[in-house]
């Protein structure tokens, strides 16, 4: 497609058409940052443009200068490729949170990170973004992890009389999540038929080892992020599989992280995952994002404490496999941002279409401030 074949882009019509140069910052005529942006690849067979178009121009409402309240009164943020990378502020990222706690606009965090506990990562990023205020500093129970969605999967299977152990590849965050959903069964010895104590269901994790007289079988396995050589524990975890037909769960899709210079970070759960199946022959299932059990949860989080419903919430990620097909297989509107996993190019071969287009959440900071100007 060439530059004559991108629609205008002084006017904002619709939802998904392109804010104005100043809302990108880059100075440039309308159809010169269009190309930039690599936003003529992504025109639809409507003739819709996929951008970052002004919040005032809402699919839910016609095209009038309400302001910004009116649409979004509620903001669900994925973590890693938003508001961080990889121990890394996003720049501006600090300013927006305490832009929403200035304007009072609640907020969530869901993220597939599991090697943290919620209080760890709420420290992380109070840290990161220079939260310092007791009016803007994030708290733990704003965030819900995969961590606390695997830990919440085992509370429910034990609430059903599941007796079981359970291997852990993870860090803290996971580690702690299952030790709190086996703690309240933990203490709760098995009876034996002469009324001896019998093995109690364990949480294992590295090189703990399985103790048949006191221990229940393992018969699930539960694989997370591990950003250290973990060779012994994934050998440990398919003689689970291969000896006691353990069933596999993991907390996110991904195969791998971007570091903020580019570099690739692995020890995401899927590579495990997929060796596991492939040798093994075994299933597996996903607890983090896109499982709607996330998306419930963050509903109780959000939506339940501030009397909102999707309407009036965005949710902004970075990938589309996970947070933006979160928000479109539920409902909610969504703002994909560039400053993670995702690019331009691999967006113009999606299936799955975000509502907005951002670099970063400084240029949804700005969009947002506009909005309030109007």
């Amino acid at each position: 497609m060439s530059a004559e074949d991108v629609p205008d882009l002084s006017g904002l019509k619709t939802k998904g058409t392109v804010s104005s140069v100043d809302l990108w910052r880059h100075g440039l005529t309308k159809t010169t940052a269009a190309l930039r942006l690599g936003l003529d690849h992504l025109v639809t067979p409507t003739g819709q443009v996929v951008g970052g178009g002004r919040f005032s121009a809402g699919t839910k409402r016609t095209p009038t200068q309400a302001r910004v309240h009116e649409l979004a009164r509620g903001f669900l943020f994925d973590m890693d490729g938003v508001l961080q990378r990889c121990g890394v502020a996003i720049p501006g990222a600090g300013d927006f949170i305490r832009y929403l706690r200035k304007k009072k606009i609640p907020f969530a965090l869901l993220t597939n990170e599991c090697r943290y506990t919620n209080e760890q990562l709420a420290t992380k990023l109070n840290t990161l973004l220079e939260l310092t205020s007791d009016e803007v500093i994030l708290q733990p129970d704003q965030i819900y992890s995969a961590a606390c969605s695997a830990g919440d999967f085992f509370k429910r299977l034990l609430r059903h009389h599941f007796r079981g152990s359970v291997y852990c590849i993870g860090e803290d965050g996971l580690q702690s999540a299952l030790r709190d959903a086996y703690a309240s069964v933990g203490s709760e010895a098995e009876q034996s038929v002469d009324g001896e104590a019998g093995p109690v269901p364990t949480v294992l994790c590295g090189a703990d080892a399985f103790d048949a007289e006191s221990m229940t079988p393992v018969e699930f396995v539960c694989i997370g992020s591990v950003h250290a050589d973990n060779t012994r524990d994934i050998e440990r975890a398919a003689e689970y599989v291969r000896s006691n037909a353990a069933r596999v769960v993991y907390t996110c899709p991904d195969y791998f992280d971007i570091y903020s210079d580019g570099r690739l970070a692995f020890g995401m759960p899927m590579p495990v995952v997929e060796l596991l199946e492939r040798v093994l022959g075994c299933a597996s299932y996903g607890l983090g994002k896109p499982n709607p059990h996330m998306v419930r949860m963050a509903a109780d989080i959000l939506l339940k404490r501030h009397h909102l419903d999707w309407t009036n919430v965005l949710f902004v990620g970075d990938s589309l496999n996970t947070d933006i097909r979160s928000a479109v297989e539920n409902g909610i509107s969504s703002v994909l941002v560039l400053s993670g996993t995702t690019s331009l190019e691999k967006l113009a071969k999606s299936a799955i279409r975000p509502d907005y287009v951002f670099e970063s959440v400084h240029e949804l900071h700005l969009a947002l401030q506009e909005g309030d100007q109007e």
